[in-house]
């Protein structure tokens, strides 16, 4: 099963059998870094392209917004920067709470 799982990804990746929705908010979106002999060496090779391949993995979009789903439903924890959640699991943006609170003044 898991070598199903990472070789659909690897197949969505190279030939985008499903459309998916992207992901909203602010990123900047990484390139495939060059290969240079200085940076093999000192290591930053290898974290340089870990970053990118986790970015540009089949199904990306939907593995995160599956993550971030049962983060949120399983240990209420919200990956949205500067939202709380309120009563009846209501998120709610900390600029608001902040102007009443009078911090933001």
């Amino acid at each position: 099963m898991v070598l199903l799982v990472l070789a659909a990804s690897s197949v969505q990746k190279e030939f985008r059998f499903f459309a998916s929705r992207r992901l909203e908010g602010v990123f900047e979106p990484l390139i495939k870094p060059g290969f240079t002999r200085h940076d093999f060496q000192t290591g930053e090779y290898q974290s340089k392209i870990t970053a990118y391949l986790e970015q540009n993995i089949g199904f990306h979009e939907e593995l995160t917004r599956v993550f971030n789903q049962c983060d949120f439903s399983l240990f209420s924890i919200p990956h949205a920067e500067r939202i709380v959640i309120g009563k009846n699991n209501y998120l709610q943006a900390d600029t608001h709470i902040a102007a009443y609170l009078g911090t933001d003044f």
